[in-house]
């Protein structure tokens, strides 16, 4: 019994800094426009493989495993998708467009809770009728994203990144001729920086190994595509 019980897209942008420094008449803190992409590549290509292909685009590997780069002359975030064009059509999981002043942090969310069978209770009356209750549980899976600009001198912007993946496997078995259900859970996460340009994007990289293999499917890269541009 599966059920996406809800889609929640979120992005929370604070410009409370501005409105109150306007009515103050002090002066006004500098403003960032954030772009975000999030993209889903399946292929049939090795993790090995595809550190390859990463290296040749000058992607650093970070300690967790994760891969990223900077890369020029890029109008809108979907651009740096150009990188990957000898794998298969990357899926948009999510993008969003955001203004917030220098210094705060703006979360981005997508997600979906998924509904499963955690636990039964089977009891039986004084007749000898059997009587099955079935416990539900809720497993939670997605990205959360908060982008944390800083505008520096000639317009460059510090961007931190903190970034969590998470996956929900449901395995199926049985007990008592019952139907039951575990949620397998698994997050990655990726805190990192980036000094941008106005023409500029962050590309941040992940291989994620598939649950089940076969010929077509080997993993998931997973990209996630930060632009960020001081505005006055």
């Amino acid at each position: 019994m599966n059920k996406y019980k809800t889609l929640i897209v979120a992005a929370a942008v604070a410009l409370v800094g501005v409105s109150e420094a306007a009515a103050s008449g002090q002066s006004k803190r500098a403003e960032v426009a954030l772009e975000i992409g999030t993209y889903s590549i399946d292929t049939a290509r090795s993790e090995t493989s595809i550190a390859k292909l990463l290296s040749k685009h000058g992607f650093v590997k970070g300690k967790d495993g994760s891969g990223a780069v900077v890369v020029d002359g890029v109008a809108k975030a979907s651009d740096a998708l150009e990188l990957f064009d000898s794998l298969a059509a990357p899926s948009e999981v999510s993008s969003a467009t955001m203004h917030t002043p220098s210094g705060t942090s703006v979360p981005f969310s997508v997600g979906q809770s998924l509904e499963y069978v955690k636990r039964i209770e089977v009891t039986t009356d004084e007749k000898g009728k059997k009587h099955v209750v079935r416990h539900l549980g809720e497993a939670d899976s997605g990205l959360s994203v908060s982008l944390a600009p800083k505008v520096r001198k000639g317009g460059v912007v510090d961007v931190k990144v903190k970034s969590d993946l998470k996956r929900v496997q449901l395995k199926d078995f049985e007990i008592g001729g019952e139907h039951l259900q575990l949620a397998h859970r698994q997050t990655y996460s990726l805190r990192t920086k980036a000094k941008l340009r106005a023409d500029q994007a962050a590309v941040f990289v992940r291989y994620v190994p598939a649950e089940k293999r076969s010929l077509f499917k080997a993993g998931e890269v997973l990209v996630t595509v930060v632009k960020a541009k001081a505005v006055k």
